[in-house]
């Protein structure tokens, strides 16, 4: 991209498309737009000049683009879903009625993030948003952040990685890295304790898993108030 700084890639899993934001240098890296690259074509097939941006994010089949705005006040258009075929986008505004999420990952033809509106965790079809089922709830319990991820093939559980800076003892699932069942069923299999502190964002987990679904790796300060180590855990 001549004049412009590519940041945050994401791609299909075929690896042939591949969306990013674009930055200007010249302008102390502000960001300008975003694009996605198709390597069959070899050529970028959709393209937006735009300020008010956060990340975009490829679904896993390549054929849905995820655009967060960065706005989070109610009624803002918070996230817009592309469809990289028909190039129709569709817009979601903060809060109701839509409560798009914020955090999120994408699987194929999918989105699932956390709704901080209702305090859930919420999957989605990026074919038809209507079709929106919570897969976790964390109820009254409004102390904890989280990560999430959805990168193993058939996207059939969620990794959930909950952390805290203010722990409260009484927390649902304090501290601890989770696989949460994406078909809405609630079954939860208990994965590990993080043991990580958190003081600053690099404190946090973020637990993410492999594409075959057997391993996570995840990030923690434990025993350490110096350093932070990788970790490998085997999933059930």
């Amino acid at each position: 991209m001549p004049g412009a700084f590519i940041f945050q890639m994401s791609k299909s899993v075929d690896d042939n498309r591949f969306a990013f934001t674009l930055k200007d240098p010249a302008q102390d890296y502000k960001i300008t737009g975003y694009a996605v690259w198709d390597r069959a074509q070899n050529k970028i097939i959709y393209k937006q000049d735009t300020a008010e941006l956060d990340e975009v994010q490829l679904d896993k089949s390549g054929n849905f683009l995820v655009v967060k705005t960065g706005k989070e006040s109610a009624g803002e258009v918070r996230m817009q879903i592309v469809n990289l075929t028909t190039l129709a986008v569709t817009s979601f505004v903060a809060g109701a009625p839509d409560f798009p999420p914020g955090h999120s990952d994408n699987g194929d033809k999918k989105i699932l993030g956390y709704d901080n509106w209702n305090n859930r965790f919420t999957l989605m079809s990026l074919e038809n948003p209507q079709d929106k089922k919570t897969i976790l709830d964390l109820k009254n319990d409004w102390t904890q952040a989280s990560h999430i991820s959805l990168l193993a093939h058939g996207d059939q559980w969620a990794l959930v990685s909950l952390y805290s800076g203010n722990p409260n003892p009484n927390s649902l699932y304090l501290g601890e890295i989770l696989l949460v069942a994406a078909d809405g069923s609630g079954l939860i299999k208990h994965v590990a304790r993080h043991h990580s502190i958190f003081r600053d964002y690099f404190d946090a987990p973020r637990a993410n898993m492999s594409r075959d679904g057997r391993f996570a790796v995840f990030t923690s300060n434990w025993g350490s108030l110096t350093r932070r180590d990788a970790y490998i855990v085997r999933l059930p």
